[in-house]
């Protein structure tokens, strides 16, 4: 243990999906739906907005699996929970412990309060599983300025199936919020699992040229 670690009032949490992107991340605090999807959040009990954010690397590998209705059937992400399987680029938000579970909570369609994650446990051990749902499985990444980081994953190891478009889109320009380019944000994602199943890279980098800062001077 650091000993500059600072407790666990307030933790990192390591988004690696569409929470990449900070307008949608936002409606996990605030409640509300992204774009067309008719399907919304409920908002943390606490909406206040994260305090701090930066990217990040993970020693964990990026994958897409499963199906999700809410992104029109396709492949949603992942991380292989096992440290050292890869390297992932994340975004940590710095929360509450109760914004964490809460957030937690609205990924594994249960309300917000009714996921009470031991963080102190998961910090001990490395994991955690809370509840049998796609991302049930609770990780410690290590710590950042301090501040333990925390991000859960599929408890199991699914399937790898292609994202669809619109999926892609939103975690690809949280990439490029994340200070990626265009052309590392494509390749990056054509290398996780799953993705090459459908999309080459000069496709995602299409996908994503609209948005990249570069486009736009």
């Amino acid at each position: 243990m650091s000993s500059e670690f600072l407790g666990l009032d307030r933790v990192w949490y390591a988004s690696y999906g569409s929470n990449l992107l900070a307008e949608r991340f936002g409606y996990y605090l605030s409640g509300g739906s992204m774009g067309q999807q008719t399907v919304g959040h409920i908002g943390a009990r606490d909406s206040t907005p994260a305090t701090a954010n930066r990217s990040w690397k993970a020693r964990h590998e990026l994958r897409f699996g499963g199906e999700s209705r809410r992104w029109d059937g396709g492949g949603v992400a992942f991380v292989n929970a096992e440290p050292g399987s890869g390297e992932c680029v994340v975004r940590l938000w710095l929360l509450t412990a109760a914004q964490f579970d809460d957030v937690a909570a609205q990924e594994n369609q249960m309300r917000p309060g009714d996921l009470v994650v031991d963080h102190a446990a998961v910090r001990d051990v490395g994991h955690l599983d809370v509840v049998d749902s796609w991302y049930g499985r609770v990780l410690w990444l290590g710590d950042v300025e301090g501040r333990a980081v925390f991000t859960f994953t599929s408890p199991v190891v699914r399937s790898s199936s292609p994202p669809a478009r619109s999926y892609l889109d939103v975690v690809g320009r949280g990439l490029l919020e994340c200070g990626l380019t265009t052309q590392e944000a494509a390749e990056y994602l054509h290398n996780a699992a799953g993705v090459d199943e459908s999309w080459t890279q000069p496709q995602i980098a299409e996908l994503l040229s609209d948005e990249s800062p570069e486009s736009n001077r």
